[in-house]
């Protein structure tokens, strides 16, 4: 379950154009701007995960380019809510807490969190 949901997202926030990274396995190499996620996957359709998505930036622009990628990302993962179908199970994504300002260092980043829920097909 845990790799289809990664595929789905990729796929699904792929417009971005921005590498996606395991928010605990970042490369030390890794060039801004970038996208971490960390997956908690639902037990059951009772028992709700969550998915996070931070946007890492770092350069003189960081803040103009964070709230633009920022947008862009709001665009393809929209507040309201929306669904991935894996094909056996459909994934209903809604947020959870609103998108949140961060700083480490030097970078600058945007962290938005969904709550994550299994929908199994009948």
């Amino acid at each position: 379950m845990l790799k289809t949901i990664h595929r789905e997202l990729h796929e699904h926030i792929a417009g971005l154009g921005l590498p996606v990274h395991p928010a605990d396995a970042v490369p030390d190499n890794a060039s801004f701007p970038y996208l971490t996620l960390a997956i908690e996957t639902p037990l059951t359709p009772a028992k709700p995960g969550r998915v996070t998505l931070t946007l890492w930036c770092h350069s003189g622009a960081a803040h103009a380019e964070r709230l633009t990628y920022g947008d862009q990302l709001l665009t393809l993962l929209p507040p309201r809510g929306f669904w991935l179908d894996t094909g056996y199970e459909t994934l209903l994504l809604t947020p959870e807490r609103p998108a949140q300002s961060l700083q480490e260092k030097t970078a600058l980043g945007l962290r938005i969190t969904w709550k994550l829920v299994r929908h199994p097909h009948a």
